[in-house]
Formats: structure tokens, sequence, C-alpha cells
């Protein structure tokens, strides 16, 4: 379902478990993204010339499934904070989609039912 991919940062368990936990509580509330494929990869930035904090980039990349090809990268100077900002953009995003086709939906049948119907004449 998706893969995680650690970049300027050892693997840790403890990361991967955190991240499998947000995204799975999203992906429960939508079961049609499971038919997807994403890329999630976690990084780390830091200045090797100036002290400073750290800088935690969260990026999810769907590959395929409903939402193929849409990107969403967040950054924080906490791990956690970049997460749950990428899954508050992510459920805003999921939400922009749907009404967007429910939309789509409605004014398909709109238009539907303000076509004149069609009599054929019966001889």
């Amino acid at each position: 379902m998706f893969n995680i991919v650690f970049k300027n940062l050892d693997h840790s368990p403890l990361v991967s478990g955190a991240t499998k936990r947000r995204l799975e509580s999203v992906f429960s509330k939508f079961p049609y993204l499971r038919k997807g494929r994403f890329l999630v990869t976690v990084e780390m930035t830091n200045s090797p010339t100036q002290a400073g904090k750290d800088q935690f980039c969260v990026s999810l990349q769907s590959v395929s499934g409903p939402l193929k090809g849409m990107r969403l990268k967040k950054s924080a100077p906490l791990y956690h904070q970049a997460l749950a900002s990428l899954v508050e953009g992510l459920l805003e995003r999921i939400h922009r989609i749907l009404s967007r086709s429910r939309k789509v939906q409605r004014n398909q049948a709109r238009r539907a039912s303000h076509q004149p119907f069609l009599m054929e004449e019966s001889a």
C-alpha cells in the first residue's frame, strides 16, 4: 500500500511505525484509497555550515490509484508536527477532490433533468 523511504536520516522503527499508524487512520476513513500505492519520504535537513534547528520534511506521492500523480510535502522543526501537517493536508485534498466529483455529478444530473424528452411517434 505504501513504502516509507528515509532520506538523510537513519532508518527508525519508531518513525516508521508512527507514519504507518497516522496514514492508516486516513486510509481507514477512505477505503477506496487502499487500491493505490503511495511513496512516503521522510527527510531531515540541516545546515552543515551554520548551527540551528533541524528541519524535518515528510512528503507523500501517489504512484497509482485514484489519486495518481498527487504530491504533498510538509515540513516542520519536529517530525511529528510535519507528519500531522501532512495528514491534515491530505484530508483537505481528499475532501476537495470528493466535493469536486460530487459537484460534477450534480451538474450532470441537472443537465439530464432539463433535457426535453424525446417522444417517438407511434404509427
